[in-house]
């Protein structure tokens, strides 16, 4: 089992934020060329920073204050900026296609609720896709890039609108990974 942890203190204006997860990375071989995949290639996408911008403003949301975004499937993020902790639950699924084994292609999908602790207990479901693209040009180098959507689809419990649409939160991200 995979285990990522990591805490990070940002102090500009007296933020703590901690997250940590648990998941596995699993594959099942349909083909020489397909698989099923849970995650996507390494930890990428945990503990990163979320810039988000909004009318041509960026605001920072903290360490994976969007726990849909990780292929981990327990999630816990928070701090003590005054932001409640974020249990996240993720159930990922991907194709893993790889023609060659030098290129993989992973269209992914999956479930997500990222439930909030603050006031009254409230969950956000998602449901994310992506699509990533990884050229391994030497044994142990990995150069990727992968387009990520949210996919926020619902509100239960506690609160009331001002949530994103489908579309509205997108990720782009390059990589380089370098790996024993």
């Amino acid at each position: 089992m995979a285990y990522a942890e990591g805490v990070v203190v940002y102090e500009a204006s007296y933020a703590r934020s901690y997250f940590d997860g648990v998941g596995e990375s699993i594959k099942l071989p349909l083909s020489p060329t397909v698989a099923f995949v849970t995650g996507h290639t390494g930890a990428v996408q945990f503990g990163h920073f979320n810039n988000l911008g909004d009318s041509g403003t960026g605001f920072y949301t903290g360490a994976s204050a969007l726990t849909e975004a990780s292929s981990d499937f327990l999630v816990l993020s928070g701090g003590n900026n005054g932001s409640s902790t974020i249990i996240g639950i993720n159930l990922p699924a991907g194709l893993l296609l790889q023609p060659d084994p030098h290129l993989a292609l992973t269209l992914q999908a999956g479930y997500s609720a990222a439930i909030s602790t603050s006031g009254s207990v409230r969950a956000l479901h998602f449901i994310p896709v992506g699509l990533e693209a990884v050229v391994t040009p030497a044994p142990r180098v990995d150069i990727g890039a992968r387009f990520f959507l949210d996919g926020y689809v619902a509100q239960s419990g506690g609160g009331s609108g001002g949530y994103p649409n489908y579309f509205d939160l997108r990720a782009l991200m390059f990589y380089i990974r370098v790996h024993a």
